[in-house]
């Protein structure tokens, strides 16, 4: 599956096309990255109403392969080589859990994860 993101694309619709792909994920950008394993600090999320320009380091457009049998780190690495500092939260009952202790997991596994 691919996703698609263009330097004049708000970071909300981003969010929306991988929320598509999977359901009980999302992904959220922040200002700097963080090392596998680690959070990012709430204050350093980016708004969903800024354009990807800010941070995208590839002019114009660009497109990932997302697989569900990728680890989160895979993706986040991923956006990160385009210059997004991603990080990827999953459902958990009405609340979203940063991902820190499950990077190692595929997206397919975070995703249907019950508990």
């Amino acid at each position: 599956m691919k996703l698609e993101f263009k330097a004049d694309q708000q970071i909300g619709e981003l969010r929306k096309a991988f929320n598509t792909l999977f359901p009980r994920l999302t992904v959220r950008l922040f200002t700097e990255a963080h090392a596998v394993g680690e959070g990012s600090p709430l204050k350093e999320q980016v708004e969903d109403d800024q354009t990807l320009e800010t941070w995208l380091n590839t002019k114009g457009s660009a497109s990932i392969e997302v697989r569900p049998d990728m680890t989160i780190s895979e993706f986040e690495s991923l956006l990160e080589s385009h210059g997004l500092h991603a990080q990827v939260f999953r459902r958990s009952g009405s609340l979203w859990l940063e991902t820190t202790q499950s990077d190692g997991w595929t997206l397919d596994r975070a995703n249907n994860e019950t508990y």
